[in-house]
């Protein structure tokens, strides 16, 4: 790969690995994210997603290091071989961040106008009168009633989701290309996190953005993305077209996850399926497949780590996956425990 992104490519997150020490976080993760797309990023909660795109944004923790040979190619340029200050230029302006906690992402001391003119006078260079005034208009574009009233509030006299369409506004306020929306809905009530995605969307419309939607909810993921990637235990499992991944996976962890989505058809008396065991801790993770340890299609290749295999239009790190030893074993895992 040059310099360059693919065509038509916002980001490329190319062979990532992050770590604490000697102990893996998160290997060898690719991800593309195309211009005016949304990826959805999933995965049970600590596997992995939000280091990711912590790691994309250069938010990490001084004990946490990106592994050499990583690249994070953002409109062809690579972020980790940027300063600091180059980097505070992209933060905010090309690069939109909505983060799961709004509380933690506000300042509780600044009115929600001043914190949104905040960004614009950094990065639009408005004076604070007009930036206010933008401000304003923002919010009411993120559907906050009364924005001149409610503009004035503080943090803490907002609701949850009047909170995160505050910090979605800050985030969008400069206009930027590609928006990391970390858990944007995990704090708000199964109504409002339906308006907030439809609100993602509708500002992805309006500017022309890219998003990478993190999530441990699959049912949000299947609404919002176009493609997905899989994650489990720090690295990507499966990837592709929203509607195949969801549809038919073909790495059973995917199926598992899918078969463990309600749907309208779950009888009310019927147990949820769930995935046997727990996710490994980061330095208790199994030699070979990662996931070997919960798989009933456990066999012994899987003690020596799978290679990523194409099928059809999916890319599967699993063995179940390869050509020329069980062609069709890992297709159709969910019609087999229907």
């Amino acid at each position: 790969m040059s310099a360059k992104t693919a065509a038509g490519d916002v980001l490329r997150v190319e062979n990532l690995s992050v770590a604490v020490g000697d102990t893996p976080l998160v290997q060898q993760v690719d991800l593309r994210v195309p211009a005016r797309s949304t990826v959805g990023l999933v995965g049970e909660s600590g596997c992995g997603k939000s280091m990711t795109i912590m790691s994309i944004s250069r938010l990490l923790p001084g004990t946490v290091r990106v592994d050499r040979a990583s690249r994070i190619l953002y409109d062809g340029v690579d972020l980790l071989g940027l300063s600091e200050r180059q980097l505070e230029d992209i933060r905010g302006s090309q690069i939109g961040f909505v983060f799961q906690d709004p509380m933690t992402a506000l300042n509780p001391v600044y009115r929600a106008e001043s914190q949104i003119a905040q960004v614009l006078r950094r990065h639009e260079g408005m004076r604070s009168g007009p930036a206010k005034a933008r401000a304003r208009e923002l919010l009411e574009l993120v559907g906050i009633p009364e924005p001149g009233r409610t503009g004035k509030r503080f943090p803490h006299e907002l609701s949850g989701g009047m909170r995160q369409r505050v910090v979605i506004a800050m985030a969008v306020a400069a206009g930027p290309r590609l928006l990391l929306a970390d858990e944007p809905t995990t704090a708000l009530d199964v109504t409002t996190q339906a308006q907030i995605i439809a609100l993602l969307k509708s500002l992805q419309e309006q500017f022309g953005m890219a998003i990478v939607l993190v999530s441990h909810d699959l049912s949000l993921i299947a609404e919002a993305s176009d493609t997905v990637s899989v994650m489990y235990a720090g690295r990507i499992v499966e990837s592709g077209p929203a509607d195949a991944v969801l549809s038919a996976p073909r790495h059973p962890y995917t199926a598992g996850l899918v078969r463990s989505m309600p749907t309208f058809a779950t009888p009310r008396d019927r147990p949820m399926p769930e995935i046997p065991g727990r996710l490994p801790a980061p330095g208790d993770r199994p030699a070979g497949c990662l996931f070997r340890t919960r798989c009933e299609h456990e066999m012994p290749a899987c003690a020596t780590p799978p290679p990523v295999f194409q099928v059809g239009r999916q890319d599967v790190r699993c063995w179940l996956a390869e050509p020329a030893g069980a062609p069709d074993s890992g297709r159709h895992l969910i019609e087999e425990k229907a």
